[in-house]
This record gives structure tokens, C-alpha cells and sequence, in this order.
């Protein structure tokens, strides 16, 4: 079973995003599933 929370780092990428998201964007709409330590958006 799971208990507690986990320490280890998760990486995602989400690809075909719109021209104008940016890391706010993706903090606000990703942040409902948990912390977010960094986001990068290449321009």
C-alpha cells in the first residue's frame, strides 16, 4: 500500500501546448494534482 508522501521527483512533459501557454499556465492547471517545483516552457 501507499502511505505517507513521496520524497522522489516526478518529470513530465507535455507536448503540442498552445503559442501563448506559459509556466504560469501550466503551475495553475497542473498544481490541483500537487506541488510544482519547476516548469520550463521553451519559446
Amino acid at each position: 500500500g501507499f502511505s505517507g508522501s513521496s520524497r522522489m521527483g516526478k518529470k513530465i512533459f507535455v507536448g503540442r501546448l498552445p503559442q501563448e501557454a506559459n509556466a504560469e499556465d501550466l503551475r495553475e492547471y497542473f498544481g490541483k494534482f500537487g506541488r510544482i517545483l519547476d516548469v520550463y516552457v521553451p519559446k
